[in-house]
C-alpha cells in the first residue's frame, strides 16, 4: 500500500512525532517528499532544517572529530565529535526555541554509503550526533529513494521506524504550485495518474527482445550516464510549468515550426524542437505527450483564430483581365507572411474560379520555400479537419510540378492524407 502526499499522511506523521517515532518516507525520485515535509514544519509552525545524507561520503562528514585535552598539563586528550553544521543549526535554533517544535529532515538517507547510511540511522535511535544530544523539541524525519543506486536498510534499523511507501498527489502539487501552467494543470485535473510517468521507451511489452528491454529502476542507476533519460515527476513537471510560463506563443510556435532529426530504436524520424524540448524537461512519457497535444490545439486555435481575407482579394481574384503574368508580379511584391496568409485563404476559396485560384497556389508554391509558423500550423489544423476546398488542396499536393518544389515537398513531410 502507498501514502499520498497529502494532508492525511500528514496527521499521521504529527501523531508519530508527539509520540517520539521516527517516520521514514520511501518514494521513488522528484516525488515531492522534501517540500512535503517542508510544508509540513510551516504548519506546525517552526522551521525545517535539511541534512543532504547524500553529499556525506564519509562519517567522519556527520561528526566532524576535534581532539581536546583532558587535563591541566594537557599531557593526555581524547577526541569528541561535533554536528555537521546544518544538523548542528538546528540543534542551536531548537534549544533557543523551547517551545517550538523544531524538525531535522534527513533527505535522501540511502543515497550514500553504507558506512554513512548506518551512521545516519542511529542518530534518531540515540537522540546524539557525535558529543551533543538532540534536544526534546527536536522531531527528525528521514526520506528515503527506493529506486536506483541506494544502500538497502537492514531488518534491525527498520525496525525503529514506522515506513511509509509514498507516492505523489495532484492536488498536494496543485495546493503548493498556485502558478502552475493552465494546461498542465487542466491535464493533471483531467488525469491524475500522469503526476508521475516513466518514459514509454523505457515500458517492458511483449514485443521487445529480452537484450533491448531496459527497466525503469536502471534510470536512478544511471545519473552520471550520457544516455540517461529524463522521466515525469512533480519536480520535472514544476521545472516545465516555469519554462511554459516565460514562453509566449511566437515562442512555442517557432519551436513548433522548427524540426530536428532524431533517432529512435536505430531508425532516423522527424521532431519538432517543442516536442524534443518538452522531452528535456519531463521525458518521452504518456504526460509529455497529452500537454504536447494539447499545446498544439491551443496554438492552432489560436492561430485560426486569427486568419483574415489579405487586403485587396476579391478584387485581385476577380478581375476578369487577370493574366499568369500579373498573378506573378501581385505575389512577387508580397513578403513571405502576406504569401503564406494568400496561400491559406486561397485554399479555403470555394466561391471564385478554379482555374484562377490554381494559377495563384501554382506561383506561390514556386516562390514561397516555407510557410511561416502561424500559418503552418493553420494548414496543418485545416487539412486534418478537412476544411480545405478539396479540389485545390488536391492540386497543392499532387501535382507533379508542385510536389517537386521545397514547399510543398515540406508540406507532405509534415501532414499526412
Amino acid at each position: 500500500m502507498s501514502f499520498k502526499l497529502n494532508e492525511t499522511l500528514k496527521t499521521s506523521i504529527k501523531a508519530n512525532l508527539n509520540s517520539n517515532v521516527v517516520p521514514i518516507l520511501i518514494g521513488e525520485p522528484a516525488i515531492g517528499k522534501s517540500s512535503f515535509i517542508e510544508s509540513l514544519g510551516k504548519e506546525l509552525g517552526s522551521k525545517t532544517f535539511t541534512l543532504q545524507c547524500n553529499e556525506l561520503s564519509e562519517k567522519a562528514d556527520l561528526t566532524g572529530a576535534r581532539t581536546i585535552p583532558i587535563d591541566d598539563k594537557k599531557t593526555k586528550f581524547k577526541q569528541i565529535f561535533f554536528p555537521h553544521a546544518d544538523a548542528m543549526d538546528a540543534i542551536e535554533y531548537a534549544l533557543a526555541n523551547p517551545d517550538e517544535t523544531v524538525l531535522l529532515f534527513m533527505d535522501e538517507i540511502n543515497r550514500t554509503n553504507s558506512d554513512v547510511t548506518s551512521a545516519l540511522l542511529s542518530v534518531p535511535t540515540r537522540r546524539k550526533i557525535g558529543n551533543v544530544e538532540l534536544p526534546e523539541n527536536l522531531k527528525v524525519i528521514i526520506a528515503g529513494n527506493d529506486k536506483g543506486n541506494i544502500v538497502a536498510l537492514d531488518e534491525a534499523s527498520i525496525s525503529r521506524f514506522v515506513i511509509y511507501k509514498v507516492v505523489p498527489d495532484v492536488d498536494t502539487f496543485l495546493l503548493h504550485n498556485e502558478d502552475v501552467n493552465p494546461l498542465i494543470k487542466d491535464l493533471l485535473l483531467t488525469e491524475r495518474n500522469l503526476i508521475q510517468c516513466k518514459p514509454i521507451n523505457l515500458i517492458k511489452t511483449d514485443d521487445d527482445d529480452d537484450e533491448d528491454e531496459q527497466s525503469y529502476d536502471m534510470i536512478m542507476s544511471m545519473i552520471d550516464d550520457d544516455s540517461m533519460e529524463q522521466f515525469t515527476a512533480p519536480r520535472t513537471i514544476t521545472a516545465l510549468s516555469r519554462y511554459l510560463n516565460s514562453m509566449s506563443e511566437d515562442d512555442l510556435k517557432q519551436l513548433e515550426f522548427e524540426t530536428t532529426d532524431i533517432e529512435l530504436r536505430g531508425d532516423i524520424k522527424e521532431s519538432t524542437l517543442l516536442f524534443e524540448t518538452l522531452i528535456g524537461h519531463t521525458g518521452h512519457t504518456e504526460f509529455t505527450i497529452k500537454l504536447y497535444n494539447k499545446i498544439n490545439d491551443q496554438l492552432r486555435n489560436i492561430t485560426t483564430q486569427s486568419v483574415q481575407k489579405p487586403n485587396g482579394y476579391d478584387a485581385f481574384i476577380q478581375n476578369p483581365n487577370l493574366t499568369a503574368s500579373d498573378i506573378h508580379d501581385y505575389i512577387s511584391n508580397l513578403s513571405d507572411d502576406e504569401k503564406s496568409q494568400l496561400l491559406i485563404y486561397t485554399l479555403t476559396d470555394t466561391d471564385n474560379n478554379v482555374a484562377t485560384l490554381r494559377a495563384v497556389i501554382k506561383e506561390i508554391a514556386k516562390s514561397l520555400s516555407v510557410l511561416m509558423p502561424d500559418y503552418l500550423n493553420i494548414y496543418k489544423s485545416k487539412h486534418q479537419e478537412g476544411a480545405f476546398n478539396i479540389q485545390l488542396n488536391s492540386y497543392l499536393r499532387n501535382t507533379p510540378e508542385l510536389k517537386s518544389t521545397t514547399l510543398v515537398s515540406y508540406l507532405l513531410a509534415t501532414t499526412t492524407d
